[in-house]
């Protein structure tokens, strides 16, 4: 008996001490998947295009490297289109959709007037107005950085022009779904600012 009972006694110490072992090795392990639970509870109050938003951002980091090409909508202009030419076609796009001053700022010259010096074409663009700036304000303070809405007329270090703006997915289905009235408005702007883009270099 005295030797069963130290036999159960060493098997208690040796299991309290492999449990210990376990528990010292692999709690940090079960607090990640704790994490990882919470992790997936926020994931599903995000809208239900934000997986396909931001797996379309990791592709094209992957591709890229970096993370300004990930993030914007790039349209090429057509070849032998002039920058003139696509200003007049950004400018006649947007006064369909009631947008009559883009605030040019040309960038380039800024540089030039600064430096002495030449340098390829940078060129921005407003094309959102106002109060739908203030409407997305509403929403988020943090949205101010994104905001106006921008369109770059960019000639590339090839001579090649292309028009850039940010791309709002991740404004507006990045996170949690935007109320109706916001989301609608959203969803305007955006699909503008692409036909503004797309018209802009094709000359049309």
């Amino acid at each position: 008996m005295g030797f069963l009972r130290n036999l159960l006694a060493a098997i208690g110490v040796l299991s309290l001490i492999i449990g210990t072992v376990a528990y010292l090795k692999f709690a940090p392990m079960l607090g990640q998947v704790s994490n990882l639970k919470q992790d997936v509870q926020v994931l599903k109050q995000l809208d239900p295009k934000a997986k396909q938003v931001y797996t379309e951002v990791w592709d094209k980091l992957k591709s890229s490297g970096n993370s300004a090409d990930a993030t914007v909508w790039k349209v090429p202009v057509k070849a032998g289109l002039t920058a003139e030419a696509v200003e007049q076609s950004l400018a006649k796009a947007a006064n369909a959709y009631l947008i009559t001053n883009l605030y040019p700022v040309s960038v380039s010259e800024q540089a030039k007037a600064e430096t002495g010096l030449e340098h390829r074409l940078f060129k921005t663009y407003q094309v959102c107005g106002g109060m739908t700036a203030m409407l997305m304000l509403e929403q988020s303070d943090a949205a101010s950085a994104y905001l106006p809405c921008q369109v770059s007329l960019v000639q590339d270090k090839q001579g090649n022009l292309a028009l850039y703006s940010q791309n709002m997915d991740m404004m507006i289905y990045g996170g949690k779904p935007l109320p109706p009235a916001l989301l609608g408005e959203a969803t305007k702007i955006k699909n503008s600012i692409l036909d503004m883009m797309n018209k802009a270099a094709a000359g049309a």
